[in-house]
């Protein structure tokens, strides 16, 4: 199974935190990465919609593995 990329690339700041969460939109389940980053500016929380499956455990299982993917990957804390 292969994951789309998100539309878009993600803002180069300093992230602080990623999350994941699972939403119901026409009769499918749909991943979004939220990216909150360094709040140097007025739009510092993204959300990149992942992609959508036919099921609601799908989703969450991919919704997991890119929170756990994100977290892994992320830079150090700030300290925040």
């Amino acid at each position: 199974m292969s994951i789309p990329a998100p539309d878009g690339p993600l803002d180069p700041s300093p992230v602080l935190a990623v999350s994941a969460r699972v939403v119901p939109e026409q009769g499918r389940w749909a991943v979004y990465l939220d990216v909150v980053l360094m709040p140097d500016k007025p739009d510092h929380v993204e959300a990149k919609r992942i992609g959508d499956y036919e099921s609601r455990a799908r989703a969450e299982s991919v919704a997991a593995w890119m929170t756990r993917t994100a977290n892994r990957t992320a830079p150090p804390s700030h300290g925040f």
